[in-house]
């Protein structure tokens, strides 16, 4: 845990995330994006990513309530990866 992170300090973060493009899958979007901001090789979330659901909240933001939904990706790691 990086308690120095400016929002929700104390809590977990993730590896990677991104906005979800038109006419790509939820799955084949989470590998893009864990392959270009984790280096995460494609063989290793091809054999083990998987989906685990989704988690929605609602906060204030300046123009208004911000609704959110993260789709959330289960990934085991090789004990020897390095990155």
């Amino acid at each position: 845990m990086r308690p120095s992170i400016p929002r929700y300090p104390g809590l977990l973060d993730q590896i990677a995330a991104g906005g979800l493009p038109a006419h790509t899958s939820l799955i084949e979007n989470a590998k893009k994006e864990a392959g270009e901001e984790a280096s995460i090789p494609a063989e290793i979330l091809d054999r083990s990513l998987r989906a685990a659901g989704a988690v929605s909240y609602r906060y204030a933001a300046r123009r208004g309530l911000s609704t959110k939904t993260l789709c959330v990706f289960d990934l085991e790691l090789p004990a020897d990866l390095v990155l």
